[in-house]
């Protein structure tokens, strides 16, 4: 039977000036409507069309399958807390409240993880749902909970799942969420009953957009086009582990037994669900390698063959719809802890704040999961960040431990050549029949399509899904090593997360965790996405591990660059084991800090984990930050936490403004732009012009010296240059140069500004002779540059007349924030919508500090342009002295609802870089309750 109620089915904010605020925003949203939409539309978008959506936080509620009643406390803010006497009815009342809250992002999550999103939004969806089913993620995610997960999880799943079916029952499109009442105009699509393998489903996504290195293996094979060896290999240089220090450097890999010691009186992470393979973990040892010139892959597959391929690929995965990040580019994250010794307190503090594409709602869903009392019944004590559509916590602490976690970018991706021969492949000198299945696509409005998914030994075959792929892998040269070419080449995806796994017991694990021992022995069930994760506990420990299934290769074969699939040596070897990964506890320094750098130097570890790592710059700035209040005498409080999380130093500033300040531009007007960096401390805050000056010279140093002489397919789209045809970088007559357009999305091209540039920069800046430094006239430029100080002044010049195009002539007008603005758009309707749905259900802008790869990570692609991509997606703080004194705050709010008291309520917050109190205990839950609905069974 529906679920029946007792008092308003309104939502009640808590304070009556919110009232007021929500009944204007109505009274504006139906004048929008009417005069945009007409007679018709107004008539249909009235007040209740808009308020039916709404959760009930007050009064009482009865469900159908509760074993006892259940309390739902909400804070100003609309944060749930939620309290029960069993487990299973704490996670049936989540599900339930979070589809009060979220479940239209729910749908959607579960239509992009199943390729459907054409039964939702049309034939528009067709080929990212033919890239999806390829890829297959609700078939992996159904054979999890069939054949691995633990019978405990499946309950709670089961759980979870019940409690958002009893949300939905009764209910019509526009009862649930404001977006179907849009989509009733052109779609009768009604929402599905929820699964357990729905909320599996979500994890696949997520690891997807934390693949690590596949978009770097994908670039390099396309600059073969227009550089060589070495100047793909200055384009990723080596990681500087001298100068950025690597997570763990107290631990070692022990030789004789074949394990890692990360030192302290525990952490040894047992055997349970460890997902290694026994016997085969025999990864090559050594250095990463040269990017682009190691083992033969690149050779003996012709790397010019891949470089059509791959485009037709790149242009697959730059319109697939994200799940949390800028399609597996820019993704970071800041995450530290501090021990008792260093800290105000006497206990650690814990820092996370990690880095994803901006989106409305926010990824991130808050809120507490408490037993009344913890016994077998009930286990769970745990408050922090989750997904809507997933039961559990993710990242925060429960009475115990605290933990936190960034990507760890280890390389579980590899794409493989495949030599195709008519119904088969080539593998080993034979001809193997491809693995087939047949998947029809439904489409609304539309009739379906059927498509026919084939796979090798390496996984599902990319290729089918672009024609211009098939059409060019019977036209790629290819080097006489290769075999010959036949009905074509095809590229295969090999990828740790299309193998069944255990990431969703790791969770439940997680959340109940009592000390590092049973922490990492739940990490060690988190086979994908692998993510660094730090920790903390109330008896003043730290501490740090490295989970996931991490592919151990052949020597000749780093995973830097696309393998030739139709050769056993380049076939995975086995899985690192969990009793081998890198970890770190108690370190003698008194502090871990991640920030997506190397976790281990790589002369101390016999694996390579992967060539690809973020270079190391927020994560040496943080550290130095710490490193410095303790030189100073001084102690740590959570105020300093927060404001280290604020830091928008630039780094690149500190390395070129010198040089820059030592150049004579020859022009009053550009002089006086340069003269905003004088006495500059380097900050980015958005109401300052030398940020705004300084990263605009930034991206035209970038374009000037590498933008303009990368393949168009990686730069950006429209972008059209008179270049050299092939393998110069340096000066060419002018009658063979060609007009090329680019290719890539603005948020995806290259040079994106990240601090590998920095790093490929730094390491030119004692070379100003380098051909990088040259730029022929005519080539994206007017005038000749010759050397570095050339191009500099270029820069400069280009800069200033960019920036007076932009913001005014006056530079006492200019801002860093107006550059940087952050736009939150609901990731469907409020992207591809009719316009005036786009302005019901986006917001913004709001001008932004910080950059890239700074500490406060508001990331900007330097070849699109200024406008903020991705961003601390929440921040946090806890107290492990007083949990109540922990500190949290997201980027929007609680509520997926337009025009919900709860939409964007944190986002004024989140940009001024403050925290809201984050309460724990019962009665801090009970001072700060505004709202408390009662589930009865």
């Amino acid at each position: 039977m529906p679920p029946t109620n007792t008092a308003s089915s309104g939502q009640q904010p808590g304070k009556s000036g919110r009232k007021k605020g929500r009944r204007a925003r109505l009274i504006v949203l139906v004048l929008v409507l009417a005069i945009i939409g007409g007679v018709a539309y107004g008539a249909y978008w009235s007040i209740s069309t808009v308020r039916a959506s709404f959760p009930q936080t007050k009064g009482s509620i009865t469900l159908e399958g509760l074993s006892g009643p259940v309390d739902v406390k909400r804070d100003g803010y609309g944060i749930p807390q939620i309290y029960a006497s069993s487990d299973e009815d704490l996670f049936m009342a989540q599900g339930y409240v979070q589809a009060q809250d979220r479940f239209y992002e729910m749908d959607v999550r579960r239509h992009m993880t199943a390729g459907r999103l054409s039964e939702m939004f049309g034939k528009g969806q067709v080929e990212n749902d033919e890239f999806l089913r390829t890829l297959g993620w609700d078939r992996v995610a159904k054979e999890e909970y069939d054949t691995k997960l633990s019978a405990s999880a499946k309950k709670y799943l089961q759980a979870y799942a019940k409690g958002v079916n009893a949300y939905l029952q009764g209910k019509d499109g526009k009862d649930i969420s404001l977006e179907y009442a849009a989509l009733g105009f052109t779609n009768d699509y009604k929402p599905e009953q929820w699964t357990p393998v729905d909320s599996i489903s979500w994890l696949k996504a997520m690891a997807w957009d934390l693949r690590g290195n596949m978009q770097d293996e994908v670039d390099r094979a396309l600059m073969t086009s227009r550089l060589g060896p070495k100047q793909i290999a200055d384009l990723y240089p080596q990681y500087p582990y001298s100068r950025n220090k690597a997570i763990v450097q107290q631990g070692q890999y022990d030789e004789l037994t074949g394990t890692f010691e990360g030192g302290g009186t525990s952490g040894t992470s047992g055997t349970a669900g460890t997902s290694s393979t026994p016997g085969t973990s025999t990864g090559t040892s050594g250095s990463a390698g040269t990017p682009g010139t190691s083992g033969t892959a690149g050779t003996s597959t012709g790397a010019s063959a891949l470089q059509s391929q791959l485009s037709g690929l790149q242009s697959v995965l730059d319109d697939l719809p994200t799940a949390v990040g800028v399609n597996g580019n820019g993704i970071g994250s800041n995450a530290w802890v501090v021990s008792g010794k260093h800290t105000i307190t006497g206990k650690p503090l814990l820092a996370n704040d990690p880095h994803l594409k901006p989106s409305l709602p926010s990824v991130w869903y808050q809120m507490g999961l408490h037993c009344r009392s913890v016994s077998d019944k009930c286990q769970y004590d745990v408050s922090g960040y989750t997904f809507a559509g997933m039961p559990g916590v993710i990242i925060g602490h429960n009475q115990n431990i605290a933990w936190g976690l960034t990507n760890s970018g280890v390389d579980v991706t590899d794409l493989y050549l495949e030599k195709i021969t008519g119904d088969g492949y080539l593998y080993d000198g034979k001809v193997l029949p491809f693995k087939t299945r047949e998947e029809t696509i439904k489409v609304a409005g539309g009739a379906p399509k059927k498509i026919v998914v084939r796979e090798t030994n390496n996984g599902p075959l990319l290729s089918d899904r672009d024609d211009e792929l098939v059409k060019v892998g019977r036209k790629a040269t290819v080097d006489t090593a290769a075999p010959d070419r036949g009905d074509g080449y095809g590229v295969a995806l090999r990828w740790t997360a299309l193998e069944p796994g255990t990431s969703m017991d790791a969770i439940f694990a997680m959340d109940k965790a009592a000390d590092f021992s049973g922490f990492r022995a739940a990490a060690a069930l988190f086979d994908v996405p692998s993510q660094n994760l730090v920790y903390a506990d109330t008896r003043n420990n730290i501490g740090y591990t490295l989970p996931g299934k991490i592919p151990t290769r052949a020597k000749d074969d780093d995973g830097s660059i696309p393998a030739p699939g139709w050769d056993s040596k380049y076939r995975w070897t086995g899985y690192i084991k969990q009793d081998e990964l890198p970890y770190e506890y108690n370190p003698k320094r008194g502090y871990i800090v991640t920030a997506n750098q190397a976790v281990i130097d790589q002369d101390k570890y016999p694996y390579t984990l992967t060539t690809d790592w973020g270079y190391g710059t927020r994560s040496q700035r943080i550290t130095d930050l710490i490193q410095q209040k303790i030189d100073d005498g001084g102690k740590i409080s959570t105020d300093d936490m927060r404001q280290m999380q604020m830091d928008n130093s630039s780094e690149i500033a500190k390395l070129l403004v010198p040089q820059l300040l030592k150049i004579d531009t020859g022009d009053k007007d550009v002089r006086e732009a340069q003269k905003l960096l004088e006495g500059w401390d380097y900050t980015q805050d958005a109401d300052s012009a030398a940020a705004a000056y300084f990263n605009a010279v930034w991206r035209n140093i970038l374009k000037l010296a590498f933008g303009n002489k990368l393949p168009k397919e990686l730069r950006v789209k429209g972008q059209c240059l008179w270049v050299e045809p092939v393998n110069s970088t340096g000066p060419a007559d002018a009658t063979e140069k060609v007009r090329e357009c680019g290719q890539r999305d603005a948020d995806q091209a290259q040079p994106d500004g990240g601090d590998r540039w920095f790093e490929v920069v730094r390491n030119l800046m004692d070379d100003p002779k380098s051909d990088w430094w040259t730029t022929p006239a005519g080539v994206g430029n007017r005038d000749e540059a010759d050397n570095r100080d050339d191009l500099f002044k270029r820069a400069m010049i280009d800069a200033r007349w960019e920036l007076t195009a932009k913001l005014g002539k006056d530079i006492d007008t200019w801002s860093w924030g107006r550059l940087h603005r952050l736009f939150l758009k609901n990731s469907t309707l409020g992207t591809d919508g009719p316009g005036f749905l786009q302005y019901v259900l986006n917001r913004g802008p709001w001008e932004l500090g910080g950059g890239e790869a700074a500490v406060d990570a508001t990331g900007w692609n330097a070849a699109g342009g200024y406008g903020v991509v991705w961003v601390p997606s929440m921040r946090m703080v806890v107290n492990l002295a007083d949990l109540d004194k922990s500190k949290w705050i997201n980027l929007t709010g609680a509520s997926g609802h337009a025009y919900s008291a709860h939409y964007i309520d944190q986002t004024s917050k989140w940009v001024k870089g403050e925290l809201l109190p984050w309460s724990y205990s019962r009665k801090a839950v009970d001072a700060g309750t505004s709202d408390t609905l009662v589930l009865k069974p």
